[in-house]
């Protein structure tokens, strides 16, 4: 196609900064390639209505507006950061921008753009690892609860080394799940849990629903809560859940919360105990499964939500 040819030339001849209309393309469903530093694809306009920023395996699918004749526009930007694969990434943006017989697959795409986005990851297939969204909203809720009475708490977010909360009163290890019955987490390392430290593990199910929370429903209520806005989405950016994802929309029911006091009655794995003190220089790193069932626990109650 003389397009993915036009696309690839681009590709490797085009300099950072310039955006160039693609002139294989029918002026009524214009197209255009750039490449930024740092970064390439193509791009076409659309509806100010959309705000979408999208990230899978290495391509990335958002809005953003320009300046362009003395007018700002929105545009949905198909990019990339991969160079070695640019050649295989063109055939990709060719597809994106194809209008179709009578423009049928561009109005598809200025109609409803995720659309185009979901059949393509479900194409490729995943290659990159996203927290699940469950995940992410257990640290947030129990964050939430936390939070209402004791401003000094922090959520670490993606900052956090091996404390998902901290406050004085109290540091807190968070694990989710969606499975109804299992009640088994993954300690994945040996500084995550310690009896040396006032420290709590939450423990958060979840069934996913058309009704409940999401991601951007705790954001707006830690913010109502004085926590701050900025503070806020940096921690969720950083952990890959930027501002206008779709997946931060998906919600979840929050079916039970308990909490579990991390002392010398919860088992717990203790480095320097099993590892030979010869050894302590090799053994990087210890990872277990706890089995909470049976362990003494506080159920939280659900109504700090209502």
């Amino acid at each position: 196609m003389k397009s993915i040819e036009e696309i690839r030339n681009y590709f490797s001849s085009i300099k950072p900064g310039n955006l160039i209309q693609l002139s294989s393309y029918d002026d009524k469903y214009p197209a255009w390639v750039f490449r930024d530093h740092g970064k390439f694809g193509v791009a076409i306009e659309v509806s100010n209505s959309f705000n979408i920023n999208e990230r899978f395996s290495n391509a990335r699918f958002y809005t953003e507006n320009i300046w362009m004749n003395n007018e700002e526009l929105n545009f949905l930007w198909l990019s990339s950061s991969t160079e070695e694969l640019r050649y295989e990434f063109a055939s990709i943006c060719a597809v994106f921008l194809d209008a179709g017989i009578d423009g049928e697959d561009r109005i598809r795409i200025l109609k409803d753009p995720l659309e185009w986005w979901n059949s393509y990851k479900e194409l490729v297939g995943n290659k990159t690892y996203l927290k699940e969204p469950y995940s992410l909203l257990g640290e947030m809720i129990s964050f939430y609860y936390i939070y209402q009475s004791d401003k000094t708490a922090t959520w670490g977010g993606p900052k956090a080394a091996s404390i998902d909360i901290s406050s004085i009163n109290e540091l807190v290890e968070v694990k989710s799940t969606v499975l109804k019955y299992d009640n088994v987490i993954q300690i994945s390392s040996q500084y995550q849990l310690s009896v040396d430290r006032d420290q709590n593990l939450y423990f958060c199910r979840f069934e996913e629903a058309d009704y409940g929370y999401s991601i951007n429903d705790l954001a707006t209520r830690l913010i109502s809560n004085g926590y701050p806005d900025e503070k806020l989405e940096e921690a969720l950016s950083s952990q890959g859940f930027e501002k206008n994802m779709s997946v931060r929309d998906k919600k979840y029911e929050l079916l039970e919360m308990k909490k579990y006091k991390i002392d010398s009655s919860f088992p717990i794995i203790d480095f320097n105990s099993v590892v030979p003190s010869e050894f302590t220089d090799h053994v990087i790193k210890i990872t277990y499964t706890i089995d909470l069932t049976g362990i003494n626990s506080e159920a939280i109650s659900k109504i700090f939500l209502n």
